[in-house]
């Protein structure tokens, strides 16, 4: 069985596409090397791309967990200053209290918030 290379390079159609090739420098290069190399060097290069997008994630999850950690912060501070907000009303009630009545218990109510807060 033989074939007419010329005869099927004229038999092609006009809209398929050309094959694209490396220039013949390149192709000589790789052909000469030995095909354990060739799929050495590309299993090499999917591990150099493995663990730089391994390390980009970590570097990503870091940065992501001190992020969330400045947020737990700020809700412990959140939490803070609503709690003190409120003991400053109470206080701030009592105080308005003691002034219209005065009385031990209301002054004795004032001393103990004073001294929590």
């Amino acid at each position: 069985m033989s074939f007419d290379l010329v005869a099927l390079k004229e038999e092609r159609s006009p809209s398929a596409r050309p094959r694209r090739s490396l220039d013949l420098e390149t192709e000589s290069f790789v052909r000469a090397l030995p095909i354990r190399w060739r799929l050495l060097s590309i299993a090499a290069l999917n591990a150099t791309v493995a663990v730089i997008l391994a390390a980009l994630i970590w570097n990503g999850a870091n940065v992501l967990s001190r992020a969330w950690d400045d947020v737990r912060r700020v809700r412990e501070s959140d939490k803070l200053l609503v709690l003190l907000e409120s003991e400053a009303s109470r206080l701030q009630n009592l105080i308005h209290r003691y002034i219209n009545q005065p009385s031990q218990d209301v002054l004795a109510e004032i001393l103990g918030c004073t001294a929590r807060c």
